[in-house]
């Protein structure tokens, strides 16, 4: 009996040992099922940390691409501007638009609970250097998960930056003329380099074609000259005042031996001319050169007379512009006229009324003084008297750089434009590649 009751307390602890064996199983199984549970909501975390920065290097990727575009489009204006003229020059300013662009790219507001990507913004963060053929774009990108980052190092290329190409296109100064006379469209092959300019019905031909063509009894408006008949390569017509046509178009200078007086309606166009007497008592006149308009005697009694001189006027006599007579000088200058200095003359007095004006690009000589009206006398220039001396009057109009370029254009025409040779520039970008991601690097 007494040893019944003695194995009875060693079951007891027996089951006690049990008990407490399985209580530590438990609790040990337990508490790796606890750690298994933080490890996996660590591991967790972390992956969705970094599928937000791999979210975010192709959402940077797509941004720097669409900014490289919108920077190729701003390039093209400034080298068409000029502002950028070199490959190497364009480069500098990829490398400088493209990192300060880069750090105004602005994320989504939100990508979900607890989760954004950004990049490091500090410039040691984000560099933008060109090796060899390429340009490299190095950036930081960071995925954020329940405040638990993942930072990836990215690298973007862009490839081919030896295939921009600046090209420079240099364009001709154009030549600029006042196209106040214009070549006739149809011209009878008999009015062409006439023998004589006398060829109206009542006075040309007399019926038997004597001052005609080719002795054709031809009448003549219109008269195209591009023949010389003499040595210094001119054409010459003798006789007093007997033009009597309605318009001489020359490509060869002309020469009047004559007087041209008592003339109307009557327009001509020659690449320089020199009437060798008077010029008087025109009216309703448009006269055009290319080159120098010289005139022996006096212009005088001129009523609606236009010349439009694309060199210079040299004039041994009186110039008097009255009832609405305008002339405009360009000033085109040749090689031996810029040697010599030459310049406008005007070997007796200048007179110009209320009704009429002068422009002048350029200097003239007056021998024997002015009487004109209040800016009348336009010039971009000086006039000087026969010592060479400048002639002050106060109510010559001087064209400087403040001058009214409208008012001036309304007056003078285009006496004062400038021809001048230009250049324009253009970017070819050949197969030069968007942004790419190069490489990305992993913590």
């Amino acid at each position: 009996m007494k040893n019944r009751k003695n194995e009875q307390g060693y079951a007891l602890v027996t089951v006690l040992v049990i008990i407490t064996l399985f209580a530590t199983l438990f609790l040990a199984f337990m508490g790796h099922s606890l750690n298994s549970v933080k490890q996996n909501q660590v591991v967790e975390k972390s992956s969705q940390s970094v599928a937000l920065a791999e979210m975010g290097v192709s959402y940077y990727d797509v941004a720097i691409q669409d900014i490289f575009e919108k920077l190729k489009d701003e390039i093209k204006v400034k080298v068409e501007n000029k502002e950028l003229t070199t490959q190497t020059a364009v480069i500098d300013y990829l490398k400088l638009a493209l990192k300060e662009r880069i750090k105004n790219i602005v994320p989504p507001s939100s990508v979900g609970d607890d989760a954004s990507f950004t990049i490091e913004k500090s410039d040691d963060k984000i560099t933008v250097t060109s090796v060899g053929n390429k340009l490299k774009i190095n950036l930081n990108v960071i995925g954020t998960k329940k405040d638990d980052p993942t930072n990836l190092s990215v690298e973007m290329v862009i490839n081919n930056l030896s295939d921009i190409k600046i090209n420079t296109t240099t364009n001709t100064a154009t030549e600029i003329v006042f196209g106040q006379v214009t070549r006739p469209d149809i011209i009878n092959p008999n009015c062409n380099n006439p023998q004589s300019l006398n060829l109206s019905q009542g006075n040309g031909n007399n019926g038997n074609g004597n001052n005609g063509n080719s002795n054709m009894n031809q009448i003549c408006s219109d008269v195209l000259i591009d023949q010389s008949n003499s040595t210094n390569g001119t054409r010459s017509y003798s006789g007093n005042n007997d033009i009597d046509v309605s318009k001489i178009y020359s490509t060869i200078g002309l020469v009047f031996t004559g007087n041209i007086n008592n003339r109307s309606s009557l327009m001509i166009y020659a690449d320089s001319l020199n009437s060798e007497k008077n010029f008087n008592n025109g009216n309703s006149l448009s006269i055009e050169t290319k080159h120098n308009f010289t005139i022996g005697s006096n212009v005088q009694n001129t009523d609606h007379v236009n010349l439009f001189i694309g060199g210079l006027i040299n004039i041994n006599g009186h110039l008097d512009l009255s009832n609405s007579t305008n002339v405009y000088i360009r000033g085109t200058r040749t090689a031996n006229e810029i040697s010599n200095n030459t310049i406008s003359t005007i070997s007796g007095h200048l007179k110009i009324d209320s009704t009429s004006k002068m422009c002048i690009n350029g200097d003239i000589k007056v021998t024997n003084g002015l009487d004109i009206y209040q800016d009348r006398l336009i010039i971009k220039g000086k006039v000087v008297d026969n010592n060479g001396t400048q002639i002050n009057d106060s109510k010559i109009k001087y064209v400087t750089d403040s001058t009214d370029k409208q008012w001036l254009q309304q007056q003078c025409l285009n006496t004062f434009e400038v021809s001048t040779a230009t250049t324009s520039n253009t970017i070819e970008w050949g197969n030069i590649t968007n942004s790419m991601v190069n490489d990305v690097i992993y913590p």
